[in-house]
């Protein structure tokens, strides 16, 4: 079990200092190099884009729905491509997902129905070289100075993220395949109505192949949501947040080897660098989706002078909320969506911004100038000047109660897992993330995702998870194949040599959380709770989602035993 020594943390502080630009534009990189005064080792600033790029001048583009081949079918082509993100410069080579219409950066929307299954195929044309520059050899060695799995670049694989789907097509890493081959997938959606997006999952390539453009929404309806006068047509806006960085040509800026995160310092939205949208003075349904890699984002919606907007989160990661959850501010981990309902009626020929304040790397405090490189401001609503209109927007009280209720007494098996860093002893930096279990004597035990499986529930039971984190970042960690409910969270008691020796209060989950999750947070030097039936045997994984430490061996095999 290792911890991460406060090093990092002051590297963090040293780096945000030179990095609060203060004007409309973001400011070409500074090539300062900092150095942490307990390390004294010259640590180089990176992810900073090459061209000032402009704000609120990039209407927010809305992702089209996905043209069927015939009823519920669709056939998806991964392939290169241009794609504009207003940065002012270049176009900028991209990978997409096509449906046969001109293909866009992010994949065309997948509108589905409960009980009305989705054939898709997907189809390979990706070239073998991304369209940014990365080494061949680009993951560090595992624990024993191997290589570390990667599958050859251009190799790509689609997970539904959120779905019931059998293993065999849950787009699991292992499933990669290579140009000029496809694959066939039957999606059941016998599931409720939710937000769930589709991106690439290939073995060590996620943070790649991701970057450059491999992933989309997937809205989930059914007659239950249909009846709850919510918004729906133009009023109904997915919000897919991302963050970029870019070279002077237009391409893509990212490491050419693995770094521990990745954090760009231009905001896209929908493909967009901070854009803004025109709204009629009504309520609007936002399907906030965080499909950055590692950079987690506390979302507020702003007014000048005038404080913040009340949100009403109505809906989660699996769907509807029982009740909905008023708040000022909402936090989302990488993976994690949240449905709210913003009434704009109040704000005629008002602008109101969508700002930011997480830290980067995210260990649970705010940062005002929204991390480093700072991310303060997203997004603008322009809210037109004319009388507002009778419109849907009033969701009941409660909304969906859950299907099932989990309790801690229905838990056949409670299983303690780990969260945890290996760290470089000369920078403090980590060199590998990964998962494990915990020892008798409360040390951690390490697991590459080679090593036997040992998560191996039986079908339709209960188990209680206890994801204990070993490090100073929060992990967003996500389980396939299932949804679940979050317990609680306590905190980790240790002896001197940090072994775990027990746990404090159980606090309560967020009441963001009380609803079915497929990703949730785990916090440092916390033990968080989550509640889980497995309901179909088949091979499965759960990881961090955090791409950067998914593709260095934060994840494992799930097996569901029949």
């Amino acid at each position: 079990m290792s911890t991460q020594p406060p090093g990092r943390r002051a590297l963090i502080t040293a780096c945000l200092a030179l990095l609060l630009p203060a004007c409309n534009s973001v400011p070409p990189p500074s090539t300062a190099e900092i150095t942490s005064a307990d390390e004294a080792r010259p640590i180089r600033l990176r992810h900073l884009s090459a061209l000032p790029v402009p704000r609120w001048v990039n209407a927010l583009p809305i992702p089209k729905i996905a043209t069927a081949t015939s009823p519920d079918a669709y056939t998806l082509t991964l392939q290169p491509g241009r794609h504009d993100f207003g940065i002012g410069g270049p176009t900028t080579p991209v990978w997409t997902y096509s449906d046969g219409t001109p293909p866009s950066y992010l994949g065309p929307t997948i509108v589905a129905r409960y009980g009305t299954p989705v054939h898709i195929t997907w189809v390979n044309a990706l070239p073998t070289m991304l369209p940014f520059a990365q080494e061949e050899d680009h993951l560090p060695t595992g624990a024993q100075g191997e290589p570390m799995a990667a599958a050859p670049f251009g190799d790509a694989v689609t997970h539904l993220h959120g779905g019931h789907i059998r293993d065999l097509a849950d787009g699991g890493p292992t499933q990669h395949f290579s140009p000029g081959d496809s694959r066939q997938v039957d999606y059941p959606n016998d599931q409720e109505a939710a937000t769930l997006w589709y991106h690439d999952h290939a073995m060590g390539l996620t943070r790649l192949n991701v970057m450059a453009g491999l992933a989309g929404a997937y809205v989930l309806t059914d007659p239950y949501e249909q009846t709850l006068n919510l918004p729906t047509g133009a009023y109904d806006v997915p919000l897919v947040l991302q963050d970029r960085s870019f070279n002077a040509d237009g391409s893509l800026q990212y490491p050419e080897r693995w770094e521990p995160e990745f954090f760009g310092d231009v905001a896209v939205v929908n493909g967009k660098a901070f854009p803004f949208l025109d709204v009629e003075p009504r309520p609007y349904r936002l399907r906030l989706l965080n499909g950055s890699n590692a950079r987690f984002y506390r979302l507020s919606l702003s007014r000048p002078k005038a404080g913040k907007v009340t949100l009403q989160q109505i809906g989660a990661d699996g769907g509807l909320l029982p009740v909905m959850n008023p708040t000022g501010r909402l936090l989302l981990a990488p993976g994690e969506r949240a449905d709210v309902i913003v009434d704009f009626s109040a704000f005629r020929g008002q602008t109101l911004t969508v700002t930011n304040d997480a830290a980067t790397p995210y260990s649970g405090k705010p940062d005002k100038a929204g991390g480093t490189p700072p991310l303060p401001e997203l997004l603008q609503f322009r809210v037109r000047n004319t009388a507002p209109s009778a419109a849907s927007g009033t969701p009941p009280t409660p909304l969906r109660p859950l299907s099932e209720n989990l309790s801690l007494q229905q838990a056949v098996v409670q299983r303690d897992l780990t969260l945890n860093e290996v760290l470089d002893p000369q920078t403090g930096l980590p060199l590998r993330s990964q998962l494990g279990t915990l020892n008798p004597d409360g040390s951690a035990h390490l697991l590459s995702f080679d090593d036997p499986v040992t998560e191996t529930p039986r079908v339709n039971t209960v188990e209680a998870w206890n994801l204990i984190n070993n490090t100073v970042d929060v992990h967003p960690i996500h389980l396939h194949l299932v949804q679940f409910q979050v317990l609680d969270r306590r905190a980790v008691l240790r002896d001197a040599a940090g072994r775990v020796t027990g746990y404090g209060p159980a606090l309560p989950s967020d009441p963001a959380e009380a609803g079915w999750k497929d990703t949730v947070r785990a916090n440092p030097n916390e033990a968080t709770r989550i509640l889980v039936r497995f309901d179909r045997a088949g091979a499965y994984v759960w990881h961090c989602h955090i791409l950067e430490h998914e593709d260095n061996d934060m994840m494992r095999p799930l097996q569901v035993l029949p």
